[in-house]
């Protein structure tokens, strides 16, 4: 027969009852097998000293890519704020380029944003640091362009 109940193969006397024991307790084995393995892992993990120095070494690296992580971090912050501040002030520049006298505004800022454009380098690190002068030269060009202004106040 075919089915589990149907005596021949299956059940727990059948002529597949030794292969099914077997198999469990295979099954038995290789759950303890890797359990064991974890428990070795763990001990060695545990037991093994590092020679000397060598935690020392870890100890500054880990530290070094903390303060790393952090001046990066610092750096984002900056360029975010800056990004956010030359928005604004773009903005308002745009507000101001739409009066009649301020064109020469709105070119002088695209003449001097081409020129910025072409100092683009490949390299990820250079991306950065031109990303970061980009924004700064872009903040001094518009804080020049809207100075004059203020004094004028509206025409």
């Amino acid at each position: 027969g075919v089915g589990a109940g149907a005596g021949g193969a299956g059940g727990v006397n059948g002529h597949n009852a030794n292969r099914n024991r077997h198999w469990a307790r295979r099954e038995e084995h290789r759950v303890n097998q890797t359990e064991n393995r974890k428990l070795v892992v763990a001990l060695a993990r545990i037991t093994t000293r590092d020679p000397p120095g060598k935690a020392d070494q870890r100890r500054s690296r880990e530290i070094c890519d903390r303060v790393g992580r952090q001046a990066a971090a610092q750096r984002r912050k900056e360029l975010q704020a800056l990004k956010k501040e030359n928005r604004r002030l773009r903005k308002r520049l745009v507000s101001e380029a739409q009066r009649p006298t301020q064109g020469l505004a709105r070119d002088a800022l695209a003449a001097q944003r081409k020129v910025v454009e072409k100092l683009l380098d490949t390299t990820c690190a250079a991306r950065q640091r031109q990303r970061r002068a980009r924004a700064w030269q872009e903040a001094r060009a518009l804080r020049e362009l809207l100075r004059p202004q203020q004094a004028q106040g509206p025409p």
